[in-house]
């Protein structure tokens, strides 16, 4: 097992030993946040509660969509409640074989979230909807806010797994963006250079691969991240049903394990030969990948795909 899924299993566990919650108070305190009536946060780096209107919510390098969360207030607490298969795409172990949890919603109530390390249940949870009872690792929790059914589907309160899984809230002011993620940044100087899932550097012959001079692969990516801030992107597919090169270049930065980047240029070829659709196309949103794992021995590191450091 790879050092760092070692440091990270290892404060995981110590933390599952020591946490608690209180967070219990009387229903009729209870009251929803919208998002249109919350108030824009002042706060420039990092906020507690879940109170202001955030462009959006990116948790472990998953957007939240307007239908995947509400705000609940329970005796002055705001829990941010998730839906569960927004839950199941967000909350990630990185350094695991798969990152993702399963998790299991029972006709009687009973929720199981499991999360793996290959054959081994690392972390399981064993919730109840309507119950603030949280059994975790056969420790028994109390979350504060109860898991509920909402317009026929259930939402998770999230902030007992936020500090469970050793993550924290990070306002981004620039980017208006409020990334929940692991609180030790990826370091940087890892992820710089240029990373690719086949052993051609996309980055070499540009022009003879958008005008058809060399063979390309069915599909491939391939990643390239500067010391000033800046990145690019290549993706090829010639297997579809329209060939298609697409390249992205733009800032990033690191917030937890979350890569985002913006103030992207999209550059676009299709057809076969290709054909130059847009040039330097400014993109008005933000998108963001996940280090899901590294592997420093081979150099390696999985975002979408595994990726071969190749300079």
């Amino acid at each position: 097992m790879r050092s760092y899924l070692n440091k990270y299993i290892s404060i995981l566990m110590c933390f599952v030993i020591t946490i608690s919650f209180s967070g219990c108070g009387n229903d009729s305190d209870e009251r929803e946040e919208k998002r249109s009536s919350r108030r824009k946060s002042n706060k420039a780096e990092k906020v507690s509660y879940f109170d202001s209107d955030y462009e959006r919510i990116v948790i472990c390098g998953f957007e939240l969509g307007d239908d995947d969360y509400y705000v609940k207030r329970k005796s002055g607490t705001d829990y941010l409640m998730v839906d569960a298969k927004a839950f199941e795409f967000s909350f990630k172990i990185p350094y695991l074989p798969i990152s993702y949890p399963d998790l299991y919603h029972e006709d009687n109530g009973s929720i199981s979230i499991v999360w793996n390390n290959r054959n081994e249940v690392l972390l399981r949870a064993d919730l109840e909807v309507d119950s603030t009872k949280a059994v975790i690792n056969g420790k028994e929790y109390d979350l504060g806010m109860a898991p509920v059914i909402r317009d026929s589907a259930l939402f998770i309160p999230s902030n007992f797994f936020i500090s469970l899984l050793e993550m924290e809230e990070k306002y981004d002011r620039k980017l208006d963006t409020l990334f929940i993620d692991r609180k030790e940044d990826f370091p940087k100087d890892i992820l710089l250079g240029k990373w690719s899932d086949i052993s051609t550097n996309l980055f070499v012959g540009y022009e003879d691969i958008t005008t058809g001079l060399v063979e390309l692969p069915p599909f491939a990516q391939a990643y390239s991240f500067s010391k000033d801030g800046t990145y690019r992107l290549i993706m090829i597919s010639t297997s579809g049903y329209k060939d298609t090169f697409l390249q992205l270049e733009g800032k990033y930065v690191i917030h937890g394990n979350t890569i985002a980047c913006y103030d992207i240029l999209e550059t676009l070829y299709e057809g076969n030969p290709f054909t130059l659709v847009h040039n330097k196309k400014r993109l008005d949103y933000p998108h963001f990948e996940y280090i899901s794992n590294y592997n420093p021995d081979d150099n390696k590191i999985e975002l979408l795909f595994w990726l071969n450091k190749i300079e």
